[in-house]
Protein backbone atom coordinates (compact mmCIF):
# COMPACT_ATOMS: atom_id res chain seq x y z
CA UNK A 1 0.00 0.00 0.00
CA UNK A 2 1.40 3.02 -0.86
CA UNK A 3 1.40 5.88 1.38
CA UNK A 4 -1.06 9.07 1.51
CA UNK A 5 0.31 12.34 -0.55
CA UNK A 6 0.44 14.93 2.09
CA UNK A 7 -2.21 17.63 1.69
CA UNK A 8 -1.34 20.71 0.14
CA UNK A 9 -2.76 23.31 2.58
CA UNK A 10 -0.32 21.01 5.07
CA UNK A 11 2.58 21.85 2.61
CA UNK A 12 1.77 25.43 2.42
CA UNK A 13 0.48 26.02 6.29
CA UNK A 14 -2.20 28.85 5.26
CA UNK A 15 0.20 31.02 4.12
CA UNK A 16 -0.02 31.31 0.14
CA UNK A 17 -3.48 32.32 -1.37
CA UNK A 18 -5.46 33.37 -4.48
CA UNK A 19 -3.85 32.36 -7.87
CA UNK A 20 -0.57 31.75 -6.51
CA UNK A 21 -1.96 29.09 -3.76
CA UNK A 22 -4.12 27.92 -7.26
CA UNK A 23 -1.02 27.29 -9.75
CA UNK A 24 0.79 25.34 -6.57
CA UNK A 25 -2.43 23.30 -6.18
CA UNK A 26 -2.13 22.47 -9.87
CA UNK A 27 1.55 21.34 -9.35
CA UNK A 28 0.74 19.55 -6.86
CA UNK A 29 -2.27 17.39 -8.29
CA UNK A 30 0.10 16.85 -10.82
CA UNK A 31 2.63 15.56 -8.67
CA UNK A 32 0.74 12.76 -6.75
CA UNK A 33 -1.14 11.96 -10.38
CA UNK A 34 3.04 11.04 -11.67
CA UNK A 35 3.25 8.88 -8.12
CA UNK A 36 6.11 8.08 -7.38
CA UNK A 37 9.35 7.11 -9.26
CA UNK A 38 10.40 3.23 -10.46
CA UNK A 39 13.37 3.44 -8.27
CA UNK A 40 12.94 5.26 -5.10
CA UNK A 41 16.04 6.13 -3.37
CA UNK A 42 16.14 4.86 0.55
CA UNK A 43 16.26 8.55 1.48
CA UNK A 44 13.10 9.27 0.07
CA UNK A 45 11.07 6.61 0.87
CA UNK A 46 8.77 8.24 3.61
CA UNK A 47 7.67 11.63 2.52
CA UNK A 48 9.14 14.17 4.10
CA UNK A 49 7.91 16.20 7.56
CA UNK A 50 6.31 19.11 7.53
CA UNK A 51 8.76 21.83 9.39
CA UNK A 52 11.73 19.22 9.99
CA UNK A 53 15.27 20.68 9.78
CA UNK A 54 16.59 19.35 6.30
CA UNK A 55 18.98 16.01 6.39
CA UNK A 56 22.81 16.83 5.40
CA UNK A 57 25.01 14.24 4.57
CA UNK A 58 28.20 14.29 5.90
CA UNK A 59 30.88 14.93 2.81
CA UNK A 60 33.58 11.47 3.15
CA UNK A 61 36.35 12.96 3.68
CA UNK A 62 38.91 12.29 1.00
CA UNK A 63 42.22 10.55 1.87
CA UNK A 64 44.97 12.79 2.50
CA UNK A 65 48.05 12.61 -0.08
CA UNK A 66 51.41 11.65 1.45
CA UNK A 67 54.23 13.29 -0.08
CA UNK A 68 56.93 10.43 -0.60
CA UNK A 69 60.85 11.06 0.91
CA UNK A 70 62.27 10.38 -2.41
CA UNK A 71 59.79 12.91 -4.50
CA UNK A 72 60.35 15.44 -1.37
CA UNK A 73 64.04 15.03 -1.61
CA UNK A 74 64.38 15.40 -5.78
CA UNK A 75 62.11 18.81 -5.16
CA UNK A 76 64.04 20.49 -2.60
CA UNK A 77 67.39 19.07 -4.52
CA UNK A 78 66.60 20.53 -7.73
CA UNK A 79 65.06 23.82 -6.17
CA UNK A 80 68.67 24.28 -4.63
CA UNK A 81 70.23 23.74 -8.31
CA UNK A 82 68.78 25.73 -9.43
CA UNK A 83 69.04 28.96 -7.05
CA UNK A 84 72.91 27.61 -6.91
CA UNK A 85 73.18 28.51 -10.42
CA UNK A 86 71.32 31.43 -10.46
CA UNK A 87 73.80 32.93 -7.71
CA UNK A 88 77.04 31.28 -9.42
CA UNK A 89 76.71 33.01 -12.73
CA UNK A 90 75.74 36.56 -10.98
CA UNK A 91 71.98 36.25 -11.48
CA UNK A 92 71.99 36.74 -15.41
CA UNK A 93 70.91 33.53 -15.88
CA UNK A 94 73.30 31.33 -18.10
CA UNK A 95 72.27 29.58 -21.02
CA UNK A 96 74.48 26.37 -20.13
CA UNK A 97 77.28 24.75 -18.25
CA UNK A 98 80.12 22.89 -19.66
CA UNK A 99 81.56 20.37 -17.13
CA UNK A 100 85.66 19.77 -18.05
CA UNK A 101 87.80 17.71 -16.63
CA UNK A 102 91.36 17.16 -16.28
CA UNK A 103 93.61 14.90 -18.32
CA UNK A 104 96.89 12.40 -17.24
CA UNK A 105 98.74 15.09 -16.99
CA UNK A 106 96.51 16.82 -14.45
CA UNK A 107 94.22 14.52 -13.23
CA UNK A 108 93.11 16.71 -10.29
CA UNK A 109 92.03 19.18 -12.04
CA UNK A 110 88.27 20.29 -12.94
CA UNK A 111 86.39 23.52 -14.31
CA UNK A 112 82.85 24.11 -15.02
CA UNK A 113 82.37 26.55 -17.81
CA UNK A 114 79.37 28.86 -17.83
CA UNK A 115 78.20 30.24 -20.91
CA UNK A 116 75.96 33.22 -20.52
CA UNK A 117 73.83 35.69 -22.44
CA UNK A 118 75.07 37.51 -25.19
CA UNK A 119 75.94 41.50 -24.67
CA UNK A 120 75.19 44.31 -27.57
CA UNK A 121 78.51 43.74 -29.22
CA UNK A 122 77.69 40.11 -29.72
CA UNK A 123 80.09 39.05 -27.32
CA UNK A 124 79.47 35.78 -25.32
CA UNK A 125 80.16 36.14 -21.75
CA UNK A 126 81.90 33.12 -20.44
CA UNK A 127 82.51 32.76 -16.60
CA UNK A 128 85.05 29.80 -15.55
CA UNK A 129 85.36 27.78 -12.27
CA UNK A 130 88.83 26.48 -12.25
CA UNK A 131 90.24 24.03 -9.61
CA UNK A 132 93.52 22.00 -9.35
CA UNK A 133 95.68 23.59 -11.73
CA UNK A 134 98.88 24.93 -9.88
CA UNK A 135 100.03 28.61 -10.25
CA UNK A 136 102.61 29.15 -13.13
CA UNK A 137 105.62 31.27 -12.99
CA UNK A 138 106.40 34.39 -14.14
CA UNK A 139 105.81 34.24 -18.07
CA UNK A 140 103.85 31.23 -17.87
CA UNK A 141 99.99 31.26 -18.26
CA UNK A 142 96.63 28.87 -19.01
CA UNK A 143 95.18 29.43 -21.97
CA UNK A 144 91.39 28.07 -22.66
CA UNK A 145 90.89 27.57 -26.72
CA UNK A 146 88.32 25.70 -29.10
CA UNK A 147 88.37 22.70 -31.02
CA UNK A 148 86.29 21.45 -33.61
CA UNK A 149 86.93 17.91 -34.25
CA UNK A 150 89.93 17.31 -31.53
CA UNK A 151 92.04 20.26 -33.19
CA UNK A 152 92.39 23.58 -31.81
CA UNK A 153 91.03 26.01 -33.69
CA UNK A 154 91.05 29.45 -32.10
CA UNK A 155 92.13 31.02 -28.52
CA UNK A 156 89.68 32.61 -25.98
CA UNK A 157 91.60 33.78 -23.61
CA UNK A 158 94.32 33.20 -20.66
CA UNK A 159 94.40 33.55 -17.22
CA UNK A 160 96.52 32.68 -13.92
CA UNK A 161 95.30 30.78 -11.13
CA UNK A 162 95.67 30.73 -7.03
CA UNK A 163 95.15 28.15 -4.51
CA UNK A 164 91.55 26.83 -4.09
CA UNK A 165 89.28 27.70 -6.79
CA UNK A 166 90.10 30.66 -9.49
CA UNK A 167 87.34 32.69 -11.40
CA UNK A 168 87.74 33.22 -14.66
CA UNK A 169 86.02 35.27 -16.82
CA UNK A 170 85.80 35.90 -20.93
CA UNK A 171 84.07 37.87 -23.60
CA UNK A 172 84.01 35.42 -26.83
CA UNK A 173 82.69 36.93 -30.44
CA UNK A 174 82.91 33.62 -32.06
CA UNK A 175 79.50 31.49 -32.74
CA UNK A 176 79.81 28.73 -30.53
CA UNK A 177 77.66 26.40 -32.39
CA UNK A 178 80.60 25.74 -34.72
CA UNK A 179 82.86 24.29 -32.68
CA UNK A 180 82.73 20.66 -30.87
CA UNK A 181 84.56 21.30 -27.44
CA UNK A 182 86.99 23.55 -25.26
CA UNK A 183 90.77 22.80 -24.12
CA UNK A 184 92.91 24.27 -21.52
CA UNK A 185 96.81 24.20 -21.76
CA UNK A 186 100.02 25.70 -20.15
CA UNK A 187 102.10 28.03 -22.12
CA UNK A 188 104.70 30.11 -22.19
CA UNK A 189 106.34 32.78 -24.75
CA UNK A 190 108.61 31.81 -27.00
CA UNK A 191 108.24 27.67 -26.24
CA UNK A 192 106.00 25.29 -27.94
CA UNK A 193 102.67 24.79 -26.79
CA UNK A 194 102.24 23.09 -23.62
CA UNK A 195 100.78 20.09 -22.67
CA UNK A 196 96.58 19.94 -22.70
CA UNK A 197 95.28 20.02 -18.96
CA UNK A 198 91.69 20.11 -19.19
CA UNK A 199 89.58 18.63 -21.98
CA UNK A 200 85.71 18.63 -22.59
Amino acid sequence: MSPRAPDLDSLLGGAVFGSERDRLARVHEALVRAGSPPVLPGSLAQPPVVGAPPVRRARAARPRRRLRPAAVAATVAAAAAVAAFVLLSGGEGPRRAVAMHGTATAPRAHADLRIGARDAAGNWLLTMRVRGLPPLPAGAYYALELTRKGRIVVGCGTFKTHPGTTVVRFDVPFRLGGYSGWVVRREQPQRRPGPTLLST
